[in-house]
Formats: structure tokens, sequence, C-alpha cells
């Protein structure tokens, strides 16, 4: 198989392809911290800035299961709201309702006020889910117009692809990554956009 891609223009690439295929809640992931930035999973945010704020009295704090807390868990967010900032506390409740141990990573874009927090398990917290969320989010990665090829047949030239479809991809080598999408044994032709 032939895989032709040509670059989608910068100004009209779309993520929401692979935001729909990449779950944050059911991933877990969290994205918060700029206010001048959207959250991810504001509803959890939500939840942990009534927790942080009424952390003192004793109302039920509950897990993702809908389980309360046990008074060790309560107890060790008592003592993260007490001594942190939001943030950090936010690290430790999310472990909590989650169940799992959580980290902390900043995430960016291409401008100066383009960061936010991302909050991850760390099982997943490696560099490709990172990559990953911040291209989802801040749409640094590309968009490619894909045209799979059968045969003997060719192209050579861009404007060749026009029944293609689109997809996005995020990683540091992109023909990498359309191989491992779409097949090892493929042979790959890029064009990138250009100005």
């Amino acid at each position: 198989m032939k895989i032709y891609a040509k670059q989608i223009a910068p100004e009209f690439q779309d993520p929401t392809s692979i935001y729909v295929n990449f779950d944050f809640e059911n991933l877990g992931i969290v994205v918060t911290g700029n206010d001048c930035m959207l959250d991810i999973n504001k509803n959890i945010v939500e939840r942990a800035k009534e927790a942080y704020d009424n952390i003192e009295e004793d109302s039920a704090i509950f897990n993702k299961k809908g389980e309360s807390l046990s008074e060790e868990q309560i107890s060790i967010l008592r003592k993260s709201a007490q001594e942190n900032r939001f943030e950090d506390f936010l690290v430790d409740y999310l472990s909590a309702y989650f169940s799992e141990e959580y980290e902390q990573y900043r995430i960016n874009g291409c401008c100066q006020r383009e960061w936010n927090y991302a909050y991850m398990p760390k099982r997943i917290a490696d560099a490709y889910y990172l990559r990953l969320t911040e291209a989802v989010y801040f749409n640094t990665g590309i968009e490619l117009e894909i045209l799979e090829l059968e045969g003997d047949e060719e192209i050579d030239d861009p404007s060749q692809i026009e029944d293609g479809y689109r997809d996005y991809f995020v990683g540091d080598n992109l023909e990498n990554e359309i191989k491992e999408r779409y097949g090892e044994n493929c042979e790959v032709t890029i064009w990138m956009f250009d100005d």
C-alpha cells in the first residue's frame, strides 16, 4: 500500500478528530490552572475546589465510583489543603478520586500565554501522552489529508490528493507515526504545507 499525505494549512487544522478518540475523562486526564484557557474535565476540578474550600467541614468526599473516601484519605487531603496551594492539593485529590497516583505537568502551546497544567496518572505519564495532551489541547500537532493507493498507481503532486481523508498526528517522527497507524510495510510520501 502507498500512503500519500499533504499537510493541511496550520490555520485550518482541527484536532477534534483525535479529541473524539482521545478520551480525557476515561484516561483520567485533567487540564486546568491558566485562567485564560479552558479546563478539561472541569466538573472534577470544581469538585476538587469545593473539597479544598470545605475540607475542615465533615462533608463526605467521594471517589469516581461514588464511594466515600476513607478517613485516612480525607486526613491526607486535609493536611494537603492546609499545607499547599490548590494546584498541589489537586494532585492529592485526583489520586484519591481516581484511586491511583497522579502527577502534575506543565504543557505549552506556541505563544507565551499558551500554557496550562495537565494532571495525569503516573501509569500513562510518558512523553507520548504528554505530547498528545499538549497537541490536542493547543492544536500543535499536524493534520494531514491522506490518500491510500494500492497497486502501481502513483501521484507526484500534492494537488492530486483530492478525495483523501483527514488524520491528526502528534509524534516527533511523522513517517513512523503514519506507519504505526496504516501498516509498517506501506510506502509513505508526505508534502508539508509551504507558505
